[in-house]
């Protein structure tokens, strides 16, 4: 096999676009994408979902039905997003989640949960532009800040680092919920999950080429 096409080869296993189940509430609505399925649920029971806009109609949100705030995950809700193989989760976007003062809650706090595992981490909103997360390997970074009439959206980075998941669920923390305050709630905005199996199914059979290449020329 020549030179050129041994090239190719590993350029074709090298450049293979990764192909990705991707969301965006702004985009899809009530949609889920290819490969991904949607649920809704209160206290345990399924439920339809339902979308929401922030105030300055720049972002859109996807939600339980129902609940003190509508179309949010509040108390006793949850989100389940399933995907049908295991993916890494590249990054996960998250919206209508407010640090405290704007609408008289205190700090509001998401779950993420691995669909299937006991592994969840936490995204707590500490200040109009600053959010916490329990997973040291991933970032998170503000795209609408936490203000009054504003988004209060927040993109985390692998949010589960590398770990392929099949799923993820979305649920409020109320533990730091006072009295007399307004509980946690929020709504899926987007997500980004590529399929690493493809590419690396490229990149293996363009190695197989290579090898069958080298063993011809001896």
């Amino acid at each position: 096999m020549k030179i050129k096409t041994i090239l190719s080869l590993l350029a074709i296993g090298a450049a293979a676009k990764l192909s990705a189940i991707s969301y965006d509430a702004n985009v899809n609505g009530l949609s889920a994408p290819s490969g991904a399925s949607f649920s809704g649920y209160s206290s345990g029971n399924p439920r339809p979902l339902g979308l929401k806009t922030s105030e300055d109609g720049l972002w859109t949100i996807l939600g339980v039905q129902g609940g003190s705030a509508g179309n949010e995950i509040g108390p006793n809700e949850a989100l389940k997003v399933s995907f049908d193989k295991a993916m890494v989760l590249n990054s996960l976007t998250l919206g209508l989640l407010f640090d405290g003062p704007e609408y008289s809650d205190n700090p509001e706090i998401a779950v993420v949960t691995a669909d299937g595992t006991w592994i969840s981490y936490k995204l707590t909103v500490t200040g109009a532009l600053t959010a916490t997360y329990t997973n040291a390997a991933s970032t998170v970074s503000n795209l609408s800040p936490a203000l009054n009439k504003m988004g209060g959206v927040w993109e985390i980075t692998k949010p589960f680092g590398g770990m392929a998941i099949i799923g993820f669920w979305l649920s409020a923390d109320q533990s730091n919920v006072t009295p007399g305050s307004s509980t946690a709630e929020f709504g899926l905005q987007a997500f980004k999950a590529p399929d690493f199996s493809s590419t690396l199914a490229i990149f293996g059979a363009s190695l197989l080429g290579l090898g069958v290449a080298f063993r011809s020329r001896r």
